[in-house]
């Protein structure tokens, strides 16, 4: 997930800081904890938000819950560290959608998804078809 595109003082090309987004299985082994992390956020205004993210051990009981409904389809989780990486070793892009949506298919949603693919990633884009899908889980905390 990209949190920002810069470029760095006394260099020509972009650098992206970004989140991984990892496989559970990937999530689990990349986790800092085992217990979930919860904390408490204040916003600009003084406002609080409940922050959560899973560990592995949540991960794993996710992924079991999934294999024991007979649903095949890999969840994904995205870290709260960020990286950075330069933009030209960028692969491509994906749409997520995240798990409560999962078997949504409304035409709205799908044409929703679809203009902002087009507005954030390109207009050329004319079938969420071009592209992967990925079913996201909650983010987990990364090591």
């Amino acid at each position: 997930m990209i949190n920002r595109i810069f470029i760095k003082r006394d260099e020509t090309d972009p650098t992206v800081e970004f989140s991984r987004v990892l496989p559970s299985n990937e999530a689990c082994i990349a986790s800092d904890r085992k217990g979930d992390l919860t904390q408490t956020l204040f916003t600009s205004q003084g406002k609080a938000v409940i922050s959560r993210r899973v560990g592995s051990d949540n991960i794993q009981k996710q992924v079991e819950a999934r294999s024991r409904a007979g649903n095949r389809v890999q969840l994904y989780h995205w870290g709260d560290k960020s990286w950075e990486a330069k933009a030209v070793n960028l692969a491509g892009a994906v749409y997520w959608f995240p798990v409560v949506e999962e078997n949504n298919t409304t035409p709205s949603l799908l044409k929703q998804t679809l203009a902002a693919v087009q507005q954030d990633f390109s207009s050329n884009v004319k079938d969420l078809k071009e592209l992967d899908c990925v079913i996201t889980g909650e983010p987990f905390t990364e090591k």
